[in-house]
């Protein structure tokens, strides 16, 4: 029997939780919900969730707070959600390694909508963008373990969110194709994809500063001006 997906739910309205919760569980998910960050942050880390969505303003630890912690040992995807609804704190949240980022108000069903996008995604590039066969993608200078969602040189490896994952595995299975914005955006959850492209230019911004820190040239990834990018070893 296939193990259902669980999610942890991190918001301080007691009301919100119970509504999202029924859901979610309507769904076939596993849910535990939590209304301090410092008690949903321990959890996170001693047992993972296949996903988190995470409220921004919340007791003990905020949202943001939580985010930096869990992006330096885990990639699971991460859905933020506030009532501050400034692009600052959107933008804030895209860089820190969110994957998708609903504005309070939302409709419970969107939510919902946007979590099954998520997995929809998580399962198409399991099963369909590279063979399963293959454990890892290897350029001259980089490697992708597509088990850990590790970025590794030869000397040491980093961590990737599910979406640097997602746009990086695809760019270095098919390298020196350039491959657009628009495409590219194919891979970010519903909540980035719009009418701008900024979202694709920050992820790939991390993803050069991850790749100095593996002491590698952050230029692997190459701009294409007026187009998008390309992977060149």
């Amino acid at each position: 029997m296939e193990r259902k997906r669980r999610i942890y739910l991190v918001e301080d309205e007691e009301e919100i939780c119970t509504i999202i919760t029924k859901y979610l569980l309507k769904e076939g998910y596993e849910v535990a919900y939590y209304q301090r960050g410092d008690t949903a942050l321990k959890e996170i880390v001693d047992n993972p969730p296949d996903l988190l969505i995470l409220d921004i303003m919340l007791p003990g630890i905020d949202g943001i707070e939580i985010l930096k912690v869990i992006r330096n040992t885990l990639s699971l995807p991460v859905i933020f959600i506030s009532a501050r609804k400034d692009e600052v704190d959107r933008i804030l949240g895209i860089e820190l390694g969110a994957d998708d980022y609903i504005p309070k108000p939302f409709s419970f069903r969107e939510l919902v909508a946007r979590v099954k996008s998520i997995f929809r995604r998580i399962d198409f590039e399991t099963r369909d963008v590279i063979p399963v066969e293959k454990s890892t993608i290897k350029s001259k200078n980089l490697i992708i373990n597509l088990d850990s969602m590790m970025l590794c040189s030869r000397e040491s490896s980093i961590e990737l969110t599910a979406t640097e994952f997602s746009i990086l595995k695809v760019m270095m299975s098919r390298p020196g194709r350039v491959f657009t914005r628009g495409e590219l955006q194919h891979f970010l959850a519903d909540g980035e994809r719009g009418a701008d492209t900024r979202a694709i230019d920050i992820h790939v911004k991390n993803m050069r500063r991850k790749m100095e820190e593996l002491g590698t040239s952050s230029m692997l990834i190459q701009s294409v001006r007026g187009v998008g990018y390309k992977y060149e070893d």
